[in-house]
């Protein structure tokens, strides 16, 4: 299963979804930043620590730009199905 989520600066809404639902991919959505960056690198060290097999991706979005948003959340879809 692949998971689509919004990035949030609060590391507490970026793991839950990843702990519960245990995908094998999960592609965090945001803006380019080194706060995502660090955070999304603490998640793949929490996931290693666990035994966790997710693979955590990061895909740019720029801030503001529903048209962005929905042409990389339609392309990802395509890309990923399940």
């Amino acid at each position: 299963m692949t998971l689509i989520s919004f990035f949030d600066e609060d590391p507490l809404d970026n793991i839950g979804d990843i702990l519960f639902l245990k995908p094998d991919l999960c592609i965090f959505l945001g803006e380019s930043s080194a706060t995502m960056t660090k955070c999304l690198n603490r998640i793949r060290k929490l996931l290693d620590s666990r035994k966790l097999p997710t693979q955590v991706l990061a895909q740019s979005v720029p801030y503001g730009d529903m048209d962005s948003a929905k042409d990389v959340l339609t392309r990802l879809v395509a890309k990923y199905p399940d």
